[in-house]
């Protein structure tokens, strides 16, 4: 069985990446990534410098990241992640999809509507949480990065310089909740999988 994270990245990986060298990190049997959210739509939603983190950084990105797509990351990250959320609930868990408690999850996200944002950034941290520490270490997010940075050049400062925000070369849950910009209270939702 597939976990999520897997079916993310190898969304991200077919959207963007038209070499099949990267097909090995799919593990989803069943989903057509081509079919979902593409670089053009991350880039067009609304809207590292610790030791740790920055070990993970993978050069190759054919991206800058400017002022203005910096400060505009965040709303474009949530947002997209409430769209590949939803993506992944037309599968079925078997073949990469939502568990019945994401589905959950999805269901209250769409019934916030204008808030519908938060449930997907508290969703996509704790998928990255593999140790379920409540923080996330460079080895949990390598695998995110190296399949962002060639569609978003913003990923490895945003991570470093924003969400890292005490520069103890992990990102904390609430440091995650901020950076996305999520208010102090709706960093608080307690959401579990």
């Amino acid at each position: 069985m597939c976990n999520n994270f897997s079916v993310f990245v190898s969304l991200i990986i077919a959207s963007t990446v038209s070499s099949v060298s990267y097909a090995k990190a799919s593990k989803s049997e069943g989903i057509d990534p081509f079919q979902l959210y593409s670089t053009e739509d991350f880039f067009n939603l609304e809207g590292f410098s610790s030791s740790n983190l920055s070990s993970v950084i993978i050069d190759g990105s054919n991206r800058s990241c400017t002022g203005d797509e910096l400060s505009q990351f965040p709303v474009r990250m949530r947002t997209w992640l409430f769209n590949v959320m939803q993506q992944l609930s037309s599968y079925p868990e078997s073949e990469g999809g939502l568990t019945e408690g994401e589905r959950q999850l999805l269901y209250q996200a769409q019934e916030m509507e204008e808030s519908n944002y938060i449930i997907p950034v508290h969703w996509k941290f704790l998928t990255l949480d593999h140790d379920k520490s409540e923080s996330l270490k460079s080895e949990e997010i390598k695998d995110f990065l190296s399949m962002l940075n060639p569609i978003e050049g913003c990923i490895d400062q945003f991570l470093a310089e924003v969400c890292d925000s005490d520069s103890d070369g992990v990102i904390g849950r609430l440091e995650w909740s901020l950076c996305l910009r999520l208010t102090a209270e709706e960093s608080e939702l307690a959401v579990a999988l």
